[in-house]
């Protein structure tokens, strides 16, 4: 919409609510790239698996410069429509079966940004496609939620799931009768999972952490919701890889 692509008010809504969560983790992104060697964003060639709906593929593109392909199975005539206008080439791909687009070496990043906790097979054709893009220095940068999480661990210790309501409105767990919805978790990861497929897919030199969205989120909870989340925060500080969000830099 900030690009002058026609929306409905509800797309619009749904957009802007996915955004508005997804901010801090596109951040992350962001500072990992600048962080770790990938400086000349504006020269980069990026290939994004899972872009839609393509916010972070936009932003590179035009806040950086990059020349981005989005990967997608998830389309709409909205979102071709936005990529285009910000520069973004699409490639419709169903990434669990047909190759990546490009040719071997020809990617300097490839992002997978909260992508393998949606695929329904083996998530390996995937990872050894993105080794196969990547020239020789470049990286894949891998972020997923924490299967494993402190914020899990208190959730399940309390005997409640990990997972939104199987009825959410806009994004139930069961779309219908013979239909999956794409925007449902099929299966969450913990660091040594993740450490093990990238090893497996090819890539020598990995590198994880895991991360946690700012504490000013918390800032519309109760006085109890904030309590419980500081004192989240104070147990991740003390465990290893107790964070919300697993975050990989993986290079060949």
């Amino acid at each position: 919409a900030a690009i002058g692509v026609a929306m409905s008010e509800d797309d619009r809504r749904r957009d802007r609510e996915y955004l508005a969560g997804s901010t801090w983790r596109y951040a992350v992104t962001i500072d990992q790239l600048e962080r770790t060697g990938q400086r000349h964003l504006q020269q980069a060639r990026i290939v994004d698996v899972g872009a839609y709906p393509g916010h972070l593929a936009a932003f590179l593109s035009q806040a950086h410069g990059a020349h981005v392909t989005a990967v997608t199975l998830v389309t709409s005539e909205a979102f071709e429509t936005r990529m285009r206008i910000a520069g973004v080439t699409v490639a419709l791909r169903d990434v669990e079966r047909d190759p990546l687009p490009g040719d071997p070496g020809a990617a300097d990043v490839v992002l997978c940004c909260e992508l393998i906790e949606h695929l329904d097979g083996d998530v390996r054709h995937m990872l050894r496609e993105a080794r196969r893009v990547l020239r020789a220095d470049g990286a894949l940068l891998l972020t997923t939620p924490n299967h494993a999480s402190i914020e899990h661990r208190w959730a399940l210790l309390r005997g409640r799931s990990v997972y939104p309501p199987l009825d959410l409105p806009d994004y139930p767990f069961y779309a219908g009768a013979g239909a999956r919805n794409p925007m449902r978790h099929v299966r969450e990861f913990t660091v040594a999972e993740i450490h093990s497929l990238l090893r497996d897919a090819g890539f020598t030199r990995v590198a994880l952490t895991t991360v946690s969205p700012p504490l000013n989120r918390a800032a519309h909870l109760s006085w109890r919701g904030r309590i419980t989340t500081r004192l989240q925060y104070a147990a991740q500080r003390l465990t290893p890889d107790g964070g919300a969000l697993i975050v990989a830099w993986a290079q060949p």
